[in-house]
């Protein structure tokens, strides 16, 4: 049977990350087996095949598509590698691969010299010759291909057991050799349009080549594109740092500590190529991120980090990594509280709103972030979700047909948008506006309503008065506008108040 560790490969082109080749007599139940469980423990998608093939029978058609669809071969060259046809079959099938395809081969030399295979001496040597006698006469094409391949492994980067004490650091040593070269690059999409001044910006502020630990922040207003932009700096840089993780939406994945502990082992896992990494509890996290990564240079993104508790668990000091580590954190209120904190002094509310991206201030207008008017929606209707008419706001076309033509309308309401896309038209008497006495705001959109004779604004309050949609000879009888600040009468002929 073949098996494969349970993880998909990254790129659509390459079916598996990693091919083992391996002489089964001589590692299958040792080195070949701690290998395939260290790749498939680093997440590495590995395909083994350990069916055991009679002597001269051609090697299986689910091995030939997985030498095809995998990304790297690795061929642990034993003792007795060369005795087994269907070994080096698939040694002559690779090699096709890494010349026509663009597979990377990784020779492992396992208590065999890398002298001895490229020049066919040693037991090499009295194996090759064995197998030279025994296909077809001797001296065929096949014999020839398999020759050709060895002199190939002249050129390829090789790894060897000399020089290693203990084989668990041998096989350290190849998954991180392994693991920096296979990408685990993030998706950030075609329309990345807008972001190339912010992004020149945030590349500023990171210098890859320094010992320190570089901690960013990047923040705004959601949908303007930080997260893009963080995960641009993370796939530039991913060739440089060989340990790396990328966070995605901290701030919906924490929302309690077992979400916390969850993005900590996804951390880990990432960092230290290790998916069976299992944590107790969050603090237990803290200190397993300290003491395994103190000494390591990562690459990490938190992304979308909603308050400072959420660092205190994930990255909360540069002393927690290794020099020349590179964390990134994004973020819509540069890390602090944002309805907790919303308890403003009117003078500097506005400045507080923008300074925690949720509202933006330029050439005299407001902007208002989608999550904060959503926020507000909610705690309009919060206490009377049922009676419009004691919401202090009206937006919508229900909601305002029911208070207006129902007589429904409150001291509480103090602002109304009369400006909805159906095509209806509401009149407004005097009665419906009777008792909002304390309404501030009201703006009338094109063709939304009709004044009867007897309308009239009651109002002391009215601030802000918006006619631009009604053509007006003058204004309502008994209107109070002495405390107007804003009057748009745009497109109206009106000769006097």
């Amino acid at each position: 049977m073949a098996s494969s560790s349970s993880s998909s490969s990254s790129n659509s082109k390459w079916r598996y990350d990693v091919l083992l080749s391996f002489r089964g007599k001589d590692t299958s139940h040792t080195f070949t087996d701690f290998l395939y469980g260290a790749l498939d423990r680093g997440n590495i998608n590995t395909f083994r095949d350990d069916e055991k093939l009679p002597r001269g029978e051609e090697i299986s058609p689910e091995l030939l598509k997985a030498i095809e669809g995998s990304r790297f071969a690795i061929t642990v060259f034993s003792k007795n590698y060369a005795n087994s046809k269907s070994c080096l079959d698939e040694l002559v099938k690779i090699m096709e691969c890494e010349a026509e395809k663009g597979q990377k081969v990784f020779p492992i030399f396992y208590h065999v010299e890398p002298t001895e295979v490229r020049n066919q001496s040693g037991t090499y040597g009295e194996a090759f010759k064995k197998l030279r006698d025994k296909c077809r006469g001797g001296g065929g094409e096949e014999d020839r291909g398999v020759e050709g391949c060895l002199e190939q492994s002249r050129s390829i980067e090789r790894i060897s057991t000399t020089g290693w004490i203990f084989e668990y650091k041998f096989i350290e040593h190849i998954i991180g050799e392994i693991g920096i070269l296979i990408p685990k690059s993030v998706h950030v999409g075609e329309n990345i349009v807008g972001s190339d001044e912010n992004l020149k910006q945030a590349k500023l502020l990171i210098d890859a080549k320094s010992d320190e630990v570089s901690m960013v922040g990047i923040y705004g207003i959601g949908g303007i594109g930080k997260t893009t932009i963080a995960k641009v700096i993370y796939n530039d840089m991913l060739d440089q740092i060989k340990h790396h993780n990328f966070l995605k939406n901290v701030r919906e994945g924490s929302k309690d500590d077992h979400g916390l502990l969850q993005l900590q082992e996804k951390l880990l896992r990432d960092i230290l190529m290790d998916k069976t990494m299992k944590l107790h509890n969050v603090n237990e996290g803290i200190k397993m991120i300290k003491s395994k990564c103190y000494l390591v240079k990562v690459l990490i993104v938190l992304d979308d980090v909603d308050c400072p508790r959420k660092l205190k668990f994930l990255a909360d000091s540069p002393q927690w990594f290794g020099g020349g580590s590179i964390i990134i954190v994004t973020t819509r209120n540069k890390l602090t509280g944002i309805i907790e904190g919303c308890r403003f002094h009117r003078k500097i509310e506005l400045k507080v709103l923008d300074e925690r991206c949720l509202i933006s201030i330029s050439d005299g207008f407001v902007r208002m972030h989608d999550s904060l008017q959503e926020m507000g929606w909610a705690i309009v209707r919060e206490k009377y979700p049922e009676n419009p008419g004691e919401w202090s706001r009206l937006w919508e076309y229900e909601d305002i047909k029911s208070v207006l033509t129902k007589n429904m309308g409150s001291k509480n309401i103090e602002g109304m948008i009369l400006n909805w896309t159906q095509v209806v038209t509401i009149q407004l008497h005097a009665e419906a506006f009777k008792k909002m006495n304390q309404l501030r705001f009201l703006e009338v959109g094109p063709n939304m309503v009709e004044l009867s004779q007897d309308f009239e604004l009651p109002s002391h309050e009215l601030r802000y008065l918006d006619l631009g949609g009604y053509n007006l000879a003058s204004m309502p009888s008994n209107s109070h506008v002495d405390n107007l600040v804003v009057l748009r009468l745009q497109g109206n002929y009106l000769r006097h108040l």
